[in-house]
């Protein structure tokens, strides 16, 4: 009888497993700091909690899908090239973001349109880039072991 030889994989993945979990740390960080900065600009209504959960699923579906475009079209080089170029533009889009979060209400305007806005405009960026940084990573450490 023949003995399959399990593998076990890389045995120090320590700096994917670090960039996997800071990714998500950041990503769900953001998510609750920037509905916290909302509620009081907002009125503080459970509908800018229910809106902002609403947008930061939506935010990683579109996150994922443009991680699985980048794996199954693109050559590892380029997808990663595409990649980092969109994390120095979210880094400069962060540190261009209004500091004012009553700025950008808008008298008018729907609410959960307000809220939408406001979120796409201080943290959307940033949250899709940190979306699709996991399965990124995930499907090359997959490619090379």
């Amino acid at each position: 009888m023949a003995s399959a030889r399990v593998s076990t994989g890389d045995p120090r993945p320590t700096p994917l497993l670090a960039a996997v979990g800071l990714s998500a740390y950041l990503l769900f960080t953001l998510e609750l700091v920037t509905g916290r900065l909302l509620l009081p600009v907002f009125g503080g209504s459970p509908s800018v909690w229910t809106t902002a959960l609403c947008f930061y699923a939506g935010v990683v579906l579109t996150g994922y899908a443009y991680a699985h475009v980048l794996v199954t079209k693109m050559n590892e080089r380029s997808a990663t090239m595409v990649h980092c170029a969109l994390l120095a533009v979210a880094v400069v889009a962060a540190l261009v973001a209004p500091r004012d979060v009553a700025a950008l209400r808008s008298d008018g305007v729907a609410p959960v349109a307000n809220v939408l806005w406001a979120l796409a405009v201080l943290s959307g960026l940033p949250a899709f880039v940190l979306s699709a940084t996991t399965p990124l990573l995930s499907a090359r450490y997959a490619e090379h072991h």
